[in-house]
């Protein structure tokens, strides 16, 4: 009796032992996410945002809801990534949500392609509330078997800015200021020598104009870039964090297995040990 126990303690340890590969395995696999990129413009702009799925394990067919302000945001075209066949988008740019849709049901098996689904360009139509908005995703996926697949989706943003100070017209509005007082200094001195020097003003007023608004829009650029460097290094902050969380979380279902694994086998060193001793004693 003490030997079939010991037996089927050996072999559940072998079982749990030959497993644990495919368990961290699985536990290391990539996540399905379908992911919306973000875009950055001015009033009028027009912008690209991208729809990219990656982790993919498999489907036939898949229907996308794109949802969007249509307020703030009026859709323009769409353009299919080529990554799927049964192409079949609607037509319809006004309404939201907008669908997107690939239908592949008598596929003779999954598709597991990654990368880009399709391009969505935008027109910014009105400064939104915040500044900001926001495009989500819907999902309707199922795969070769009729089961259905799910994706982590990913929002997308498009931020709207405000368009910088026009610096040409400032420019005009100083040429045409100087040009009215060389007219009136014109007028009160008929002097030719005075007439010479309202001109060498005016043309000096212009050249300082001109410089006041190259450094203003010189200034301006500084901003503009130092505005979008910063907005780049948060996005990758951003992106950074959520890839080591991400990490984080595999890591610490590894750990779980590894420990639940140690611990039975421990169990069964324990209970060998027992059998041993009481064996010795008879």
């Amino acid at each position: 009796m003490n030997r079939k126990i010991f037996n089927l303690i050996l072999t559940f340890m072998l079982a749990l032992l030959s497993a644990l590969p495919a368990c961290m395995t699985a536990a290391a696999a990539e996540k399905p996410v379908i992911a919306l990129g973000s875009a950055k413009g001015q009033l009028g702009d027009t912008v690209d945002i991208s729809v990219t799925m990656s982790g993919n394990p498999g489907f036939v067919s898949a229907n996308l809801y794109v949802n969007y302000d249509t307020d703030v945001l009026s859709l323009k075209s769409v353009k299919d990534g080529g990554l799927l066949d049964g192409v079949t988008h609607s037509d319809n740019f006004e309404t939201s949500p907008y669908g997107l849709c690939w239908v592949n049901d008598l596929a003779p098996e999954n598709f597991k392609v990654n990368g880009v689904l399709a391009t969505l360009t935008f027109e910014i139509k009105k400064m939104p509330a915040s500044g900001k908005s926001e495009i989500t995703l819907d999902q309707d996926i199922l795969n070769y078997d009729i089961e259905s697949v799910v994706f982590e989706l990913s929002k997308g943003v498009i931020e709207v800015v405000a368009p910088s100070q026009d610096s040409s017209s400032s420019l005009q509005s100083q040429i045409n200021s100087a040009q009215t007082q060389s007219g009136g200094a014109e007028a009160s001195d008929s002097s030719s020598n005075d007439k010479g020097s309202s001109s060498a003003q005016i043309s000096g007023d212009s050249d300082e104009a001109e410089d006041g608004a190259s450094s203003s829009e010189s200034k301006g650029d500084k901003t503009e870039d130092s505005s979008d460097l910063s907005s780049a290094d948060k996005n990758a902050v951003n992106s950074a964090s959520g890839s080591n969380s991400s990490s984080s979380s595999d890591g610490n279902g590894l750990v779980w297995i590894i420990v639940i694994a140690a611990f039975v086998l421990l169990l069964g060193a324990a209970l060998l040990v027992v059998w041993l001793k009481k064996r010795r004693s008879r």
